[in-house]
C-alpha cells in the first residue's frame, strides 16, 4: 500500500496524511471549521444544519499529522520535510520502507503578494513490491518535472460548499497509475541513471542548482547511504524536446571541444618529446665528434 503526505498551507503550513492507494473515494477533506459550525448547530438546535453537519462529518477526512499520531509517516520523513535544497528524493527509510517526495510545487492558492505558495507531495510504500513501482514513478516524474507539477498544482480544491480544502484523491490514484511502468531509469544529457531500491540506499537524490551537496547530505542525515546524486539542471525534460535536444547537442559540443583539447595537447606533447630526443641526438654526436 502507498500511503500520501503533504507539508501544505492551509491557514499556515501543516502536515497533512491524505489518504493511501487503497481507498476508493473520489476526494478527502480536510475542514477545519466543522467542529464550530457543529457546536453552533448544537447551541442553536439548528436541526437542518446538524444534519448538513452530519453528512459532511461523514466525508473522508484529511487528518493532521502530529507527535501524538504519525499516521504511518516514518521517522525520516520528517527530516525530509523540514529540510529543502532537492527537488526529489526517493530513499529507504526503514526497513521495506521507502519514501517519494517532490518539494516546490507552485500551488494554485497565492500569497499576500500574489506569488504561489509552494507545497510537498510525499508517497511512503510499506513493501518491496510497492517500493518498486515507487522508484518507476520517482524516474517517470524526474523526466517530466514541468508536467507534473503543472498535475499535482491542482490536486488541492478549495469548496466553498463544504467551507474547506479537498484533495483529488481518485486523481491522484490515477497519476500514479500512469507514471509507475513506464521507466525506471532518469534520463540524462549524460546517459541514463538507474532508480535502485536497495536498503541503506538513496536511489535517486535531485539537487538544485546552487546547492552544496555535501552540506544538503549532512542536513538530511545520509552520509551513511550510498546516495545516486543528480543535479536538476542535468537531467533531460521529455516533455519539452526542444530543450533536450539542445542539451544533447550542448553535451556533444563539449565532448567534441574536449577531444580536440586532448589531441592538440598529445600533438603539442608529441612535438616536444621529438625536439628533445633531435636534441639529446645531436649533443650525443657532437660530444662523440
Amino acid at each position: 500500500m502507498l500511503k500520501y503526505y503533504s507539508y501544505y498551507s492551509i491557514g499556515g503550513y501543516k502536515d497533512l496524511y491524505l489518504g493511501t492507494s487503497e481507498m476508493m473515494e473520489p476526494f478527502t477533506y480536510y475542514l477545519p471549521l466543522l467542529a464550530i459550525q457543529k457546536k453552533n448547530a448544537e447551541s442553536e438546535a439548528d436541526s437542518n444544519l446538524l444534519a448538513k453537519i452530519s453528512e459532511l462529518d461523514k466525508l473522508p477526512k484529511i487528518k493532521l499529522v502530529n507527535k501524538t499520531n504519525s499516521f504511518g509517516l516514518p521517522n525520516f520523513g520528517a527530516k525530509l520535510i523540514s529540510h529543502g535544497g532537492y527537488k526529489l528524493i526517493f530513499t529507504h527509510a526503514e526497513d521495506n520502507t521507502y519514501i517519494l517526495t517532490l518539494r516546490d510545487i507552485n500551488g494554485e492558492n497565492k500569497d499576500e503578494s500574489g506569488r504561489p505558495i509552494p507545497f510537498l507531495i510525499m508517497i511512503v510504500a510499506d513493501n518491496l513490491s510497492d517500493a518498486n513501482k515507487l522508484a518507476g514513478i520517482a524516474a517517470y516524474w524526474s523526466n517530466y518535472l514541468d508536467t507534473i507539477t503543472s498535475k499535482l498544482s491542482s490536486m488541492f480544491i478549495y469548496d466553498h460548499i463544504v467551507n474547506g480544502v479537498k484533495f483529488n484523491l481518485k486523481e491522484f490514484n490515477l497519476l500514479l497509475e500512469q507514471c509507475a511502468n513506464t521507466q525506471t531509469e532518469i534520463e540524462t544529457c549524460y546517459g541514463r541513471n538507474t532508480v535502485t531500491v536497495k536498503e541503506n540506499t538513496v536511489g535517486a537524490l535531485l539537487i538544485l542548482p546552487g546547492i552544496t551537496d555535501t552540506l544538503l547530505i549532512e542536513e538530511l542525515n545520509i552520509q551513511d547511504k550510498t546516495i545516486n546524486m543528480i543535479y536538476t539542471s542535468e537531467i533531460l525534460p521529455k516533455d519539452n524536446p526542444k530543450k533536450s535536444k539542445m542539451m544533447l547537442l550542448q553535451v556533444q559540443k563539449k565532448k567534441v571541444a574536449q577531444r580536440k583539447k586532448k589531441i592538440l595537447y598529445y600533438t603539442i606533447g608529441g612535438i616536444i618529446s621529438i625536439g628533445l630526443i633531435a636534441y639529446l641526438i645531436l649533443i650525443s654526436t657532437s660530444h662523440h665528434k
